[in-house]
């Protein structure tokens, strides 16, 4: 992921994100100002702070998926990882998800950092 890409990416996860929710019944936040901008500046952190584990997929100019991965310590974090619609069940997310593994195989230990959605029902 280059800075270039990094507006781009926050939109192809922005719309991974919303479909899955979507496909789940979960109400879709409005996409505001602030919203972006948060989204625009977790990707940049990232990608400064962990180069290396920062990519997107792209077809043509547009990028279509994107993935994000730190190590902190001894640990490796998968923090984001979507891919957008039309472009799902093509190998897409798994070509990402094995770039964020090799960046993290170092790594004695590994974690992945799925957001609770909001209204989610979960066993008690």
């Amino acid at each position: 992921m280059q800075a270039a890409d990094v507006e781009q990416a926050e939109l192809a996860w922005d719309r991974a994100y919303r479909q899955m929710r979507a496909d789940h019944g979960y109400p879709t936040p409005e996409r505001t100002a602030d919203v972006v901008d948060m989204g625009v500046r977790r990707f940049e952190y990232l990608r400064r702070g962990d180069p290396g584990g920062s990519w997107v997929a792209v077809d043509g100019s547009e990028v279509v998926g994107v993935a994000q991965s730190h190590v902190r310590g001894p640990t490796w974090v998968l923090a984001v990882l979507g891919v957008v619609p039309e472009h799902q069940e093509r190998g897409t997310g798994r070509m990402l998800l094995d770039a964020a593994v090799r960046y993290g195989a170092p790594a004695p230990r590994g974690w992945s950092s799925p957001r609770p959605m909001p209204g989610r029902r979960t066993a008690t």
